[in-house]
């Protein structure tokens, strides 16, 4: 007998099967709704700030070759560079779309 649940193993093996063909991926752009998904929802905007945990691992993927990382949020893109506190090579996507900063070279558009 298993410890896991008859209906949970399909699930799993479900799971198992994407992340290997995510990882086996030659390219990968992950893009994350920043206010609560990567950041709890908080009283005051401008202190939000991504769980340490998920930034730590999002910097970590950022720095693999060929791995791209948008953070997209319905904020302004000036307050998602700041609560982001993401490194220059991060792709913003602020203003429900509508702003987009392109990573290091520092190209928006609007």
């Amino acid at each position: 007998m298993t410890d896991t649940a008859p209906s949970a193993q399909p699930a799993a093996l479900a799971l198992a099967t994407a992340v290997a063909r995510l990882a086996g991926a030659e390219r990968l752009l992950l893009a994350l709704d920043f206010d609560g998904t990567l950041a709890p929802f908080v009283d005051k905007p401008k202190s939000a700030r991504a769980l340490p945990e998920a930034k730590a691992a999002l910097d970590r993927l950022e720095a693999l070759p060929d791995t791209w990382v948008a953070y997209v949020s319905g904020r302004p893109l000036s307050s998602l560079e700041i609560v982001t506190e993401a490194d220059e090579d991060a792709l913003l996507i602020g203003s429900h779309g509508v702003e987009i900063r392109f990573g290091r070279d520092g190209v928006s558009s609007t």
